[in-house]
């Protein structure tokens, strides 16, 4: 076991153990209307993306809700098309996180992007 300060921790659960790793949280803001240049959706166009370059994974999470400078966005509006926040959360190492960047600097041309440091454990069913 390793604890703070980097390296793999683990933790006894009910079916085994956890082994944590140090890894890179990605995630990107856009809003659910934004297209790639090629015409398909954004979310479509990161998430093949993510996948050809080898990226662990992905989860795409549609907001109910949000601002940002250009207003506020509310899914309780109804009479309003606005279009609502999507977020894409990649987790992987720092490295191939870090070489994704580049990659997503030509596919986004409006949103944020966030980068943060966490602990990764990979849970499969005993089947897997």
């Amino acid at each position: 076991l390793k604890g703070r300060g980097g390296g793999m921790v683990q933790a006894n659960g009910a079916r085994g153990i956890m082994e944590f790793r140090e890894a890179s949280l990605l995630r990107i803001f856009f809003s659910e209307d934004d297209i790639h240049a090629d015409g398909r959706p954004l979310v479509d166009a990161i998430l093949r993306a993510a996948h050809a370059e080898g990226l662990a994974g992905a989860t795409v999470l549609h907001g109910r809700g949000g601002y940002a400078p250009s207003g506020l966005k509310d899914a309780h509006f109804q009479f309003r098309r606005e279009a609502l926040p999507i977020i894409v959360e990649i987790v992987d190492v720092a490295a191939k996180i870090n070489d994704f960047l580049p990659v997503l600097d030509r596919l986004v041309v409006s949103g944020a992007v966030t980068v943060t440091s966490v602990r990764y454990a990979a849970i499969a069913s005993p089947s897997d």
